[in-house]
């Protein structure tokens, strides 16, 4: 597993700025938390999905394919994205 914390520096109204995913071995996405301006949490994953969220269909190889892209991306620890998870579960749907 991976998981990726993506920094949007060019996000839309209503885009998320912050998006953090959980990726499996072979680099599709598992889990996700969408984090809006105004600090509405989305999520998606395996038991459904909450607001405009869903689990991308892109494939993951590795963090040089956001280098052309408007983001910041940062690899995390499972801790991390469990806490952002655990984070999503409890924000108001």
């Amino acid at each position: 597993m991976k998981y990726i914390h993506l920094l949007c520096l060019q996000a839309l109204p209503g885009e998320p700025v912050i998006t953090v995913s959980e990726f499996d071995d072979d680099g599709f996405e598992n889990r996700r938390v969408d984090i809006s301006r105004s600090g509405q949490i989305g999520w998606a994953g395996d038991h459904g999905s909450s607001g405009n969220t869903e689990s991308g269909t892109y494939q993951f190889f590795n963090m040089d394919q956001f280098d052309d892209e408007p983001f910041v991306a940062v690899e995390i620890t499972r801790e991390d994205f469990e806490n952002h998870w655990a984070l999503a579960m409890r924000a108001p749907k």
